[in-house]
């Protein structure tokens, strides 16, 4: 109900909370499909760091699996995007991607401390998100890196 312009921000705000919902894991009525993308991109177009917040959702999506389609990838090329200034290692990324293929849940989780840095969740990249989410994911350990990344997309403004 009310007017167009109240309906319209409305479905922005779903689209939003949708997305922390997504990246929660928790048992709700939000779902990611192929019109998903294109509604996140209506919420978000008057955000000049669209392209940031729009590359965080989808990375953090493809890593606990939701479909993310090759168009949507393809799309981020064509919204502003900035280098990100936060710090990002290397080094402990590729180790810590191997311990978790190898299973190595202490060293996974000391190495995602690592790569995480003092920050923690909210400074890093979203390169280094993506590896220790997805390295958690593989050990077994979804639920804290669903928890890493929620932290991550509040402090984004998602």
């Amino acid at each position: 109900q009310g007017s167009n312009t109240e309906r319209l921000q409305g479905r922005k705000n779903v689209s939003r909370l949708d997305a922390y919902m997504l990246l929660s894991g928790v048992n709700a009525i939000a779902r990611w499909q192929s019109s998903s993308f294109g509604d996140w991109l209506r919420a978000t177009e008057e955000e000049p760091d669209q392209g940031m917040k729009t590359t965080f959702l989808i990375s953090m999506l493809d890593v606990f699996g939701y479909p993310v389609d090759s168009e949507s990838w393809d799309a981020l090329l064509f919204l502003p995007q900035d280098l990100e200034e936060a710090a990002s290692n290397h080094a402990f990324e590729s180790n810590l991607i191997r311990a978790a293929s190898r299973q190595r849940v202490g060293e996974t989780v000391a190495l995602s401390l690592l790569a995480l840095g003092e920050d923690g969740p909210a400074e890093a990249t979203v390169t280094t998100l993506t590896a220790v989410a997805a390295a958690l994911k593989a050990i077994g350990l979804e639920e804290e890196a669903r928890q890493l990344v929620l932290e991550a997309a509040i402090a984004r403004k998602l």
